[in-house]
């Protein structure tokens, strides 16, 4: 099975929205999910390459998964933490070894240029935090906390 990763062009628009929508879904216990945040998104992403990248997972010419990836950086770990904000698979390509190998050449990719990869998952997604847990990623000691400014429409 050829896997490509591949930067997120303005023709990957629909399946991009469709996939973010579904994510969203089946997590409705996040913030709601708009086609306004999602061109916010794409608008600053693109604006911002030094910032993030949104990349398309692609098989036999077919949209099947996407990731957002945000960088910042991190007093705490002396460089580049790479935040994985979303990772999303159709449900059909779910548990074939596609998002591990995404994860492989992910952390092949970044690693030298990055401190740490960062991930959030809700505690009640047993799959996702067994799939995480695989790869090697270990639930950080730290709680995460939020505090929100303004709409979040």
């Amino acid at each position: 099975m050829e896997i490509q990763y591949i930067p997120y062009r303005n023709e990957f628009r629909e399946d991009l929205s469709e996939m973010v929508i579904s994510l969203y879904s089946e997590d409705p216990s996040g913030e709601k999910m708009n086609d306004k945040k999602i061109e916010n998104t794409i608008c600053y992403i693109q604006s911002h390459p030094d910032n993030g990248r949104i990349e398309m997972i692609i098989h036999d010419q077919l949209v099947i998964g996407y990731a957002i990836i945000v960088y910042f950086w991190s007093n705490e770990y002396g460089g580049s933490v790479l935040l994985l904000d979303e990772l999303f698979m159709r449900e059909e390509f779910r548990g074939k070894g596609i998002g591990t190998g995404f994860l492989k050449n992910l952390i092949s990719a970044e690693s030298g240029k990055c401190k740490a990869i960062f991930l959030e998952v809700i505690p009640s997604n047993t799959k996702a935090m067994e799939f995480y847990r695989k790869a090697g990623f270990m639930i950080h000691v730290n709680k995460f906390h939020r505090y929100l400014l303004g709409s979040q429409d």
